[in-house]
């Protein structure tokens, strides 16, 4: 398949080695295609992704979005289960309608 893809990662910094891997992974497998990579977050500084860009390279564009909390300040969480785990509800608010 050659296109467009978009993928919606939700993270905290203890994530992005993760993250990179997925990325490198996704890149080799799919030459072909060229991906959008939207990272809804609270906490990540510029400087925390330069890795992740580099990787990304000319094959991926990484678009930082800052999530708003406003919804979420009651909810639980713990060291396993980080307020990052609840924007995927609210994915739809945050990414571009196409």
């Amino acid at each position: 398949m050659k296109g467009n893809i978009n993928l919606l990662v939700t993270i905290d910094k203890n994530y992005i080695p993760y993250m990179n891997v997925m990325i490198s992974s996704m890149l080799f497998s799919n030459p072909e295609n060229y991906f959008y990579i939207y990272i809804i977050q609270s906490s990540l500084a510029e400087e925390d992704v330069s890795e992740t860009r580099k990787i990304a390279g000319n094959r991926a564009e990484v678009i930082l979005i800052n999530a708003d909390e406003v919804n979420l300040e009651n909810a639980p969480t713990t060291s396993r289960y980080p307020k990052e785990i609840y924007y995927r509800i609210f994915a739809a608010k945050y990414l571009p309608e196409k």
